[in-house]
């Protein structure tokens, strides 16, 4: 053989042995390469994980900064207009907001400006008509009631000149009629001023004890024996307009007292129940009622249920009461069928209406300033 000399003296495991030696060795060199590589190649994916966890982080308390940033920026302007809205529905109408920015939201705040404004000087405008309407009023009342005394006082001269037994019945009969036309309209023109003057006069607001006012009106009415007005066990104690909730109590006791057919026996029951933020007071009585037909007519200027011959009214009464409520936030209504009595129910506020303040300027940030009051 050509290389049998190559196993006969070994030589040829020799060599084969060298290789092999030699490639484990490279397979070792190559395996401690791998394991070297792998391990950089681990540390390079933690680290680039490391800087990718970084920079997500960075890039999402970035972001929450800015959003925050941005949300601070428009909460500041978005607060003066919600201030402006808040003391215009407190009846402040001077409250302006100045914003320098250019945007979306300065054309809002500029258009509530306008509205503020616009509503201001209604306001303004209606309050000098109401002034002119007011001063119109009593001029007119005077004028009116002049020339309604001197009826009255002619139709007494004729009888004193004349003389009461010398007079003609019927005579005495037209004189008397004529006098109770002229009562009767200076009435109605005493209570279409009083309807106009609710809510005119500023009052101030005092500690008002129910149950004593209602003995006041009670005694002031004077109602005839026999005729009785119960009171509840629970009457509150609050701060009010003490007039006007006094004229409220007189007009529907008196109503309850003027129209009842059995005055002699009748009974007025005053009754007060919680209802959250107001009470809820009620005048009841048993009298001859109120068909159902007519309950929203009662509270309209001018309209009575009876001849005006039979009763002295001027229809203004319980209009100037649901007047008197409705300013104050309450509501009135009535529950009654015909024969079956009326009870009046109106709330009525636990605690007095906020009043306006005067305006002062304040900056709320970032270009924007907001006229405020103090």
């Amino acid at each position: 053989m050509a290389h049998g000399t190559l196993a006969e003296n070994l030589t040829g495991k020799q060599i084969m042995d060298n290789i092999r030696d030699r490639m484990a060795q490279f397979e070792r060199n190559e395996a401690q390469t791998r394991e070297q590589l792998r391990r950089q190649l681990d540390d390079s994916i933690r680290r680039a994980e490391w800087l990718s966890a970084g920079l997500g982080l960075t890039a999402l308390l970035l972001g929450l900064a800015w959003a925050l940033y941005i949300v601070r920026l428009f909460s500041k302007r978005l607060s003066g207009m919600l201030i402006l809205a808040q003391r215009m529905v407190d009846g402040d109408y001077s409250t302006q907001i100045i914003d320098t920015e250019q945007d979306e939201v300065s054309e809002l705040t500029s258009a509530l400006n306008v509205m503020a404004r616009t509503v201001g000087a209604n306001i303004s405008q209606l309050e000098n008509r109401n002034q002119e309407l007011d001063q119109f009023a009593y001029v007119v009342s005077h004028d009116l009631k002049a020339p309604l005394r001197g009826i009255e006082s002619a139709s007494r001269w004729i009888e004193e000149d004349m003389g009461k037994e010398e007079l003609p019945p019927h005579i005495r009969e037209f004189l008397g009629m004529m006098r109770q036309r002229v009562h009767r309209m200076e009435k109605l023109i005493t209570g279409i001023l009083d309807l106009a003057r609710v809510g005119r006069v500023a009052q101030a607001d005092e500690t008002v004890f129910v149950r004593t006012l209602l003995r006041e009106v009670i005694d002031t009415l004077n109602p005839p024996t026999g005729f009785k007005i119960e009171l509840p066990f629970f009457l509150p104690t609050l701060t009010t307009n003490a007039v006007q909730l006094q004229q409220v109590f007189t007009n529907l006791i008196s109503n309850a007292l003027k129209y009842h057919d059995h005055p002699e026996t009748g009974t007025v029951q005053i009754g007060c129940d919680d209802a959250g933020d107001f009470y809820a007071f009620s005048v009841a009585d048993d009298g001859p009622g109120i068909d159902p037909e007519y309950h929203e007519r009662i509270f309209v200027i001018f309209q009575t249920l009876t001849e005006r011959d039979t009763f002295e009214s001027t229809g203004v009464g319980l209009a100037i009461v649901k007047k008197i409520v409705e300013r104050q936030g309450g509501r009135i209504s009535v529950k009654s069928a015909e024969g079956q009595g009326a009870k009046f129910i109106f709330t009525w506020p636990k605690k007095p209406m906020k009043t306006k303040t005067s305006a002062t300027t304040v900056a709320t940030g970032s270009g924007s300033t907001v006229l405020l009051p103090a």
